[in-house]
C-alpha cells in the first residue's frame, strides 16, 4: 500500500497528489477525472490553509512561450488566412526544446506591416520562422512576424529543396537559378539556437 504524500516528498509527472474534493491544484499540478496530478519533477507542498497542492521543481522546467517572447518554429501548413507553425524553441531559454511542440498561428494581418494578399507569398511549408508571441493563451498561440527581425530565417527551394540564399532583397536558389518570395527576417541565414 502506498503511503500518503506529505510536504517535501519527491514526485514525478503523473504522480497522484490528492483528490479534487480535498485540494485545488496549484503550481505544476492539474486535475483530471477528480484526481490532482503532478506535471513536474520536484517536491510537493500542501497548503492546508488555502487547500492547495503544488509541486516545486528540483530541475528546470521546459520553456513555455509567454507574451512578447521570440520563438523559432517550422511552418506546418497554410490554410486560408493563417500560417500554422510548430514552435520548437523559445529564444533565450538555454537552447532547450519545447516538448510536444505547441502550435502557433500567424494571421495574414500579422505577417508584415504592409497589406498581404496571399500568405503563400510570405511563407511556405517547411520554412523555419522567427516570430513574436502575441497571445499564448489561445490554441493555437497567436504569433506575429511584423518587424524586420521577424520572418523566415531558413527556407528551401520549392522545386529542388536546396536551401535558398539571400541575394539582394530576395531569396535565390543557385541550383534552379530562380528567385522566391518570402517575408524573411534580417536574421536570415544566421545559425539557429
Amino acid at each position: 500500500m502506498k503511503k500518503k504524500l506529505e510536504t517535501g516528498d519527491f514526485v514525478v509527472p503523473g504522480d497522484i497528489l490528492g483528490v479534487e474534493e480535498e485540494f485545488m491544484p496549484g503550481e505544476n499540478a492539474f486535475v483530471e477525472d477528480g484526481f490532482i496530478y503532478s506535471s513536474a519533477t520536484g517536491k510537493v507542498q500542501f497548503d492546508d490553509k488555502a487547500r492547495r497542492v503544488s509541486v516545486f521543481p528540483t530541475c528546470p522546467l521546459p520553456p513555455k512561450p509567454a507574451k512578447g517572447d521570440s520563438v523559432i518554429g517550422r511552418i506546418s501548413y497554410i490554410r486560408g488566412q493563417f500560417a500554422h507553425m510548430d514552435i520548437v524553441f523559445v529564444e533565450g531559454e538555454t537552447n532547450r526544446e519545447i516538448p510536444a511542440a505547441p502550435e502557433g498561428a500567424i494571421h495574414i494581418s500579422q505577417a508584415r506591416k504592409n497589406y498581404v494578399k496571399d500568405l503563400t507569398d510570405q511563407f511556405q511549408i517547411g520554412d523555419v520562422v522567427r516570430a513574436k508571441v502575441i497571445n499564448p493563451n489561445r490554441e493555437p498561440m497567436i504569433l506575429s512576424t511584423v518587424g524586420d527581425e521577424y520572418g523566415v530565417v531558413l527556407a528551401k527551394c520549392k522545386l529542388c529543396r536546396t536551401p535558398l540564399t539571400l541575394k539582394g532583397r530576395r531569396l535565390y536558389c543557385e541550383v534552379c537559378d530562380r528567385y522566391e518570395n518570402r517575408k524573411f527576417s534580417t536574421m536570415y541565414g544566421m545559425p539557429l539556437p
